[in-house]
């Protein structure tokens, strides 16, 4: 059965990151096993590009209100005969599709990788919390304003793909969503040729210097656990001001170096070299950037507000993000050599494998079934 698909999302390569890998990546799978497809994307200008099948972008000028009105004139005409929308989020590409599906009848599927809104109450101060305890608290105006586009769209959709039991779980308990529209298509591992590890010594965090990421108590930890190690800070964002303050005024410009943003090739090598990935996130819904050091072999501490499945995190050393002396502890244990290589050496013989192939085949079996 061929189907027509329409890619609705929130960026495309050449702009970096986890949507945009995996939208470029399922469209052209669905592409090669027959099946007619487009994309819409935003972009930092409007332009129109060819990959064997069309994708459309839109320029993210002007504000919120006029950005998803181009976009959703544009999905509008882009989606006339598919027989699928997917959309990638809640908001961005999921509120214009939503509009969409209403008024045209077209079924929508969305994929949710993260929490929109989440994400915003942490960096506007308004939460600190992980966001498994984030929807007990009451919510302001501004919230519950989102909380009913939320609504609005969850509401629109013939199938939820959540890429973690996590969120999935999180989802069905406080939006009450109906089980059978729900199902956990978990992110490939990213398959890398075989190579031998370096230089196995600075620590490494390496993602956006933003409040969410929970870097300041990373640094504040840091200082008080009197490591013989490095730690290296690579990113951009917001916060970098207030981080490159914070290791001078503790004494830290020896010990802990803040780098600007890199290349997806370097991030690479800066995985397969570093001595360890530490992610002291509030929460990580399924964090991309471990799978690929793990896939180097390279071990990894991170918060254990993840979403990763659970036969991958029994076996790596986790922490409370909100606990300083969770988080001391393990860094203590891993600066020590004997219990760091027991670790590295438990993690090497970890088989955990999943290509694309497979989250191709999960989608095409679905999407079938669902259409």
């Amino acid at each position: 059965m061929s189907l027509n698909i329409v890619f609705a999302s929130g960026t495309y390569p050449n702009e970096i990151g986890g949507m945009a890998t995996f939208v470029r990546n399922l469209a052209h799978g669905f592409f090669a096993a027959g099946n007619k497809v487009s994309v819409l994307a935003y972009a930092n200008q409007d332009g129109v590009k060819n990959e064997g099948f069309p994708i459309r972008l839109i320029s993210r000028r002007g504000g919120a209100l006029a950005r998803y009105l181009r976009y959703f004139l544009a999905l509008w005409r882009l989606s006339d005969g598919a027989d699928a929308i997917y959309a990638q989020d809640l908001v961005s590409s999921g509120f214009p599709a939503a509009a969409v599906s209403l008024l045209t009848g077209r079924p929508l599927v969305v994929r949710l990788g993260g929490d929109f809104l989440w994400e915003k109450a942490v960096n506007w101060g308004e939460t600190a919390v992980p966001l498994s305890r984030y929807y007990d608290s009451p919510k302001n105006w501004r919230e519950k304003i989102y909380l009913m586009i939320y609504r609005f769209v969850l509401g629109r959709c013939r199938l939820v793909i959540f890429n973690s039991k996590f969120q999935f779980d999180l989802y069905q308990k406080h939006f009450s969503l109906d089980k059978t529209a729900l199902v956990v298509i978990e992110n490939p591992l990213p398959q890398v040729a075989s190579r031998p590890a370096q230089n196995r010594g600075d620590w490494l965090y390496i993602g956006r210097f933003v409040e969410l990421k929970n870097i300041k108590r990373l640094i504040s930890v840091f200082a008080r656990a009197g490591v013989n190690k490095k730690l290296r800070l690579v990113g951009e964002g917001p916060q970098r001001p207030e981080l490159e303050k914070m290791v001078l005024d503790l004494g830290l410009k020896e010990k802990v170096s803040i780098e600007k943003a890199v290349s997806p090739a370097e991030v690479s090598d800066l995985l397969r070299s570093c001595g360890l990935l530490i992610l002291p996130s509030l929460t990580e819904l399924s964090p991309n950037i471990v799978l690929e050091a793990l896939s180097y072999k390279t071990p990894v501490l991170l918060t254990a507000e993840n979403g990763l499945p659970d036969r991958l995190k029994s076996e790596l050393e986790m922490f409370n993000p909100l606990s300083e002396s969770d988080m001391l502890t393990k860094l203590k244990k891993l600066a020590d050599h004997d219990q760091f290589e027991q670790y590295r050496k438990r993690l090497a013989g970890f088989d955990y494998s999943r290509g694309w192939e497979e989250v191709l085949k999960d989608h095409l079996k679905i999407f079938t079934k669902a259409l």
